[in-house]
């Protein structure tokens, strides 16, 4: 018999829909800013005076760009290590591995370059 409210080692905690959607918002809203994100600095003065009536300069709205691409990349890396840490049994040494063999390329790829 189970004891009410633990969980043993290889049971998996039921994830509500709410937890669901919520990790899917987590990819789904900064991919689709990385999509609709304009390119040009004058398409976002044109975005912003049109939606918002904001006027801005165009070394602003490059700077606006900038930002919000860091943004949407980090929160992207964010809810994919934490997904990872969750969903893979051992999830921090999978990434303590990976990150050991991303820097052990590195350094491959510097010797030769010598």
């Amino acid at each position: 018999m189970k004891s009410s409210g633990t969980l043993h080692c290889c049971e998996i905690a039921p994830t509500s829909r709410l937890r669901r959607n919520l990790d899917a918002a987590g990819y789904v809203v900064p991919s689709a800013i990385l999509v609709l994100l304009p390119k040009c600095p004058a398409c976002i003065v044109a975005y912003l005076a049109m939606g918002a009536g904001i006027g801005v300069t165009m070394t602003t709205a490059a700077a606006l760009r900038v930002i919000l691409l860091t943004l949407c990349v980090a929160c992207l890396a964010f809810v994919t290590v934490r997904l990872a840490r969750r969903n893979i049994p051992g999830g921090r040494s999978v990434l303590k591995r990976a990150s050991a063999f991303l820097s052990s390329t590195e350094s491959l790829s510097r010797e030769e370059k010598q």
